[in-house]
């Protein structure tokens, strides 16, 4: 008998010990299904060693000199006696320029890595920025950002509305024959307000973004569908 009273006793205590997320149970169903544009490109990782040759070439080709690292660097010498950036609104437009033009290094540059968070709609998308994400992104998508506005609100912080067009690939990105066939050259619009947050060295710590959430969602998912072409153990 006491063995039961323990058995049924055991659910109750694990789920008072389960931490609270300070979320309401909409927001933690969302957190729980939401997909990552992060968790669809790690699907191509394989992908990315069995061509891996192909790759380097194509990044070789696609990288240019850019402004970035310089300006971070300088900026890290001119402010070891603040944390201000000098000038984050530049910083990040001309980070958002490298994702347009879809340079994963340049791109890449203008991250805190281990700091960075993206939020839509005051939930974490748990987006992990590395140069590996920006590399699979550019291989599947395509980013145009048409800025409606962009100031500086406070220290370190900008807040910056655009509409972000995403045009899948048309396959040639994974070295597949070029199609206008679903999920291939389709695309999408993203009407979003984002405050963004950069360190000392001008690099992004935070994304705080709102937006349509089914907007997102279309986009996750054409994401998805495109790898499913070239991964066939995805679900």
């Amino acid at each position: 008998m006491r063995f039961l009273y323990y058995f049924f006793l055991f659910p109750v205590v694990l789920a008072r010990l389960e931490p609270s997320t300070g979320l309401s149970s909409e927001q933690n169903n969302e957190q729980q299904h939401r997909k990552s544009l992060s968790s669809t490109i790690s699907n191509l990782r394989w992908f990315f060693e069995e061509h891996k040759e192909k790759f380097e070439e194509s990044v070789n080709k696609k990288s240019v000199n850019t402004g970035n690292n310089v300006r971070s660097s300088s900026n890290s010498m001119n402010n070891n006696r603040n944390e201000l950036c000098e000038d984050p609104m530049n910083a990040v437009v001309e980070t958002l320029e490298c994702v347009g033009k879809g340079d994963a290094r340049c791109a890449n540059a203008g991250y805190n890595q281990r700091e960075f968070r993206k939020l839509h709609n005051g939930i974490d998308t748990n987006t992990s920025i590395n140069f590996v994400f920006w590399f699979g992104a550019f291989r599947i998508l395509d980013f145009e950002l048409r800025v409606d506005h962009v100031y500086q609100i406070g220290p370190n912080q900008i807040s910056i509305r655009y509409v972000e067009v995403v045009t899948t690939t048309d396959g040639t990105g994974l070295f597949l024959d070029p199609s206008d066939v679903y999920p291939f050259s389709q695309t999408f619009y993203q009407h979003e307000h984002a405050l963004v947050t950069v360190d000392k060295d001008c690099k992004m710590v935070l994304w705080d973004q709102t937006g349509d959430n089914k907007e997102q969602e279309d986009v996750e998912e054409i994401a998805d569908a495109v790898v499913c072409r070239v991964n066939p153990f995805c679900s």
